[in-house]
C-alpha cells in the first residue's frame, strides 16, 4: 500500500477541523492626511522620483522632478545618483525643508 501525500493527509484532516490553523495578524491601514488643493498656479509644488533607469554606461538615474500642482509645469528636474550616501537636497546644495528648498534645483 502506497502512502497518502503529506498534502493529502492535511486536506483530509483539516475537512473534518483536525487542524490548528494559525491566527491571522491584524494589519493596520496607515491613515493619511488630507492633501492640500491649489487654486492658483504657484500655489502649490509637488516634487518626487520618478524610478529609475539604466542610463547606456550602466549606472542608475535617478531623476527628480518639482512640478506646478495647477498648471502641472515642470519646474526642474535632475537627474541623481543612488542617494544612499549624501541626502538629495544637499546634493543638489539646498535646504533640508523650507518652501523655497526646491528653487536650488532650478538653478
Amino acid at each position: 500500500m502506497r502512502v497518502p501525500a503529506k498534502s493529502t493527509v492535511h486536506a483530509i484532516l483539516d475537512r473534518h477541523g483536525l487542524v490548528a490553523h494559525a491566527r491571522q495578524r491584524q494589519r493596520y491601514r496607515a491613515e493619511g492626511t488630507a492633501l492640500s488643493q491649489a487654486l492658483l498656479p504657484n500655489d502649490l509644488w509637488c516634487a518626487g522620483f520618478k524610478g529609475e533607469f539604466k542610463l547606456g554606461d550602466g549606472r542608475y538615474c535617478y531623476p527628480l522632478t518639482v512640478t506646478d500642482q495647477v498648471s502641472r509645469y515642470l519646474l526642474a528636474c535632475e537627474a541623481f545618483e543612488p542617494t544612499k550616501e549624501v541626502g538629495v537636497f544637499e546634493a543638489a546644495g539646498c535646504e533640508r525643508s523650507g518652501p523655497l528648498a526646491a528653487l536650488c534645483l532650478a538653478s
